[in-house]
């Protein structure tokens, strides 16, 4: 326990000292009473003080050790016999109401993290102002408290694993109630393909009039599927730290999942990290090689994915993963021209490393009528490693999310809440 003089207690104090030196340079005996009167209230109140302070006690309420997703909000409950402000907080904890009950109050704190981590808390530092505010009282409380956070990338690989059938070697809660729908809107222009003999059945209103006037016999108009509208899935997995490695790593996985689970084939997937641009015959296929993807890059060492995966599976699963995407695998080549040219491509990077190329890309797929998505952390300069380095990031940052705008290129910044349901819409 350490008791201070406030603010408003060191200019009493030295109102009293002048006094005091006044009376004793001057043999003032009026100034000396004066004095002694103005010190009896900061006397009583250091007294009021420090009997109260013996009824301060702090009852902790909660798991010494709370295993949870980046986008939960846990926290606990301290029970203290009287009211007081909390000192020294660290950035991720916070007061989120206080309620009274009886003669104790009930204070409630909440746990926001940015990323994942083991976070803790050994104690709990309070301060006690006196009933006149000439004192602060700060006492230390033993608390105990950890948190280990899990990433968000942890959860979109147990929902890719599950769609790939081996998921066994993956530990982990997987969370209940915000399980995400990441649903891909498809639509799907039609292309002329040729003419054919009427059948009994086809709607008149396709029918080919010069095809029937030439032939003499009753033609219709057929249509199929509009090659390069489903979209190209292009990732860059390079990263700066833990928070731009879950987001960049659950975005590219998340996409994947959802074109695996609606059973819808991306036309091509590039990785733009390894230039190597890889068509697969089924979203199966596109799931596997990410995920592989994924676990042998900088994502699983800055995120700590070997601490889920037991090591005697991790190479087990790689191989396995390795052996899906190749069963699938059509044609590779390393081809940017032909990345450059597809109308509708879905795009999740940091940014942060490959800028100039990603402004050409949007520039370029701009000028040819094509739709970029691109799926971006949405604060990346939490990775910074300091406050000055975080603000140059933030500035530059928001000067490249303007010029990509002004190519009308879709930004959708992720990495904050739970994760929640992405909408990518193919070019018409």
């Amino acid at each position: 326990m350490r008791i201070n003089l406030s603010d408003r207690g060191f200019a009493f104090t030295a109102m009293l000292l002048f006094l005091w030196a006044s009376a004793l340079i001057l043999r003032d005996r009026l100034l000396a009473l004066i004095g002694a009167g103005a010190s009896l209230p900061l006397l009583l109140d250091f007294a009021r003080l420090v009997r109260s302070s013996r009824g301060l006690v702090l009852d902790v309420r909660g798991s010494p050790l709370q295993e949870v997703w980046v986008w939960e909000r846990p926290g606990f409950e301290v029970v203290a016999g009287g009211s007081f402000e909390p000192v020294g907080l660290p950035k991720w904890l916070r007061v989120s109401g206080v309620e009274a009950r009886g003669k104790v109050l009930l204070y409630r704190f909440e746990a926001v993290f940015r990323h994942s981590g083991v976070y803790s808390l050994e104690a709990l530092v309070v301060k006690v102002s006196s009933r006149l505010g000439f004192f602060e009282l700060l006492e230390e409380f033993p608390v105990g408290l950890s948190f280990r956070v899990k990433p968000a990338t942890l959860f979109w690989l147990q929902q890719a694993l599950a769609l790939l059938g081996i998921g066994e070697g993956l530990r982990g809660r997987t969370p209940r109630g915000v399980l995400p729908q990441v649903i891909y809107s498809r639509f799907i222009p039609e292309e002329y393909a040729g003419s054919r003999e009427y059948w009994p059945g086809d709607n008149l209103k396709f029918i080919d009039w010069k095809a029937t006037a030439r032939r003499q016999k009753l033609f219709v108009k057929e249509f199929r599927e509009g090659a390069g509208s489903q979209p190209m899935l292009t990732f860059d997995t390079r990263c700066l730290g833990p928070y731009t490695c879950d987001a960049v790593a659950s975005a590219v996985l998340s996409l994947a999942v959802g074109l695996a689970a609606q059973g819808v084939g991306a036309s091509g997937v590039y990785d733009v990290e390894s230039g190597r641009l890889l068509a697969f015959s089924s979203p199966h296929g596109v799931l596997a090689y990410i995920v592989n993807r994924v676990l042998e890059s900088k994502v699983a060492d800055e995120l700590d994915l070997y601490e889920f995966i037991e090591p005697p599976t991790f190479y087990e699963l790689r191989r396995v993963l390795k052996e899906i995407a190749g069963l699938s695998l059509r044609f590779e080549c390393s081809s940017l021209a032909k990345v450059l040219s597809h109308g509708n491509i879905v795009y999740a990077t940091a940014l942060l490393h490959n800028t100039s190329e990603v402004l050409d890309l949007a520039s370029s797929v701009s000028t040819q009528g094509g739709t970029l998505t691109l799926v971006m952390p949405a604060e990346p300069w939490l990775d910074a490693r300091s406050e000055a380095v975080a603000g140059v990031v933030k500035a530059s940052f928001r000067r490249i999310l303007g010029k990509l705008s002004s190519t009308g290129a879709r930004v959708l910044l992720c990495g904050e809440g739970a994760p929640g349901m992405l909408v990518v819409k193919t070019s018409a």
